[in-house]
C-alpha cells in the first residue's frame, strides 16, 4: 500500500469510496490513469473490525457507477 493512497485510506477508514471520473480527482495514481480506468468503486474487506483488504471494480468508462 503507498502511504496516503486511497487503499490505505479506505483500510484505515473503513469507508467504501466511488469515483466516478478519475481523470478528474487528484487523489487517484497517475498509474490508475495510466492504466485507462475512469471510473471504480472501492469497498473495505473487513471481518469484526480487521480490514483484510480492498475490493475494486474497475471500469474504463467514466461515470459507469
Amino acid at each position: 500500500m503507498r502511504p496516503g493512497g486511497l487503499t490505505e485510506t479506505i483500510s484505515r477508514t473503513g469507508r467504501a469510496l466511488m469515483i466516478s471520473d478519475s481523470g478528474n480527482d487528484p487523489r487517484v495514481n497517475p498509474a490508475t490513469l495510466a492504466e485507462g480506468i475512469r471510473s471504480f468503486v472501492a469497498v473495505p474487506i473487513r471481518v469484526a473490525d480487521k480490514t483484510l483488504g480492498v475490493l475494486f471494480v474497475n471500469e474504463h468508462q467514466p461515470r459507469a457507477f
